[in-house]
């Protein structure tokens, strides 16, 4: 059930988020600061895999930031990692 808020909707990941995953995240200030989190380049191969990775996750643990219809970052529970707040995929 996605959460909407005033200026962004939290919900799950879906296959149909690729092409605007790969976009944003795309990105070599962003990978700077998360540089052991994803590779840059960023391609639409590392999108597929990463969704088809995280939609299968159970339980759910990782979800979607999305603004204005568009798959801009991620935010998730990662148990025993310490805190993580959230990526910002577009600067």
């Amino acid at each position: 059930m996605p959460l909407v808020l005033e200026r962004c909707t939290v919900r799950p990941w879906r296959l149909d988020d690729a092409q605007s995953v790969a976009s944003h995240a795309n990105n070599r200030k962003i990978w700077l600061a998360v540089r052991d989190l994803f590779p840059h380049p960023y391609t639409i191969q590392d999108a597929h895999e990463f969704l088809q990775r995280t939609i299968n996750e159970q339980p759910a643990m990782k979800f979607c930031i999305e603004i204005e219809g568009a798959a801009v970052g991620g935010i998730g529970v990662h148990p025993g990692e310490g805190a993580v707040l959230g990526t910002r995929h577009h600067d």
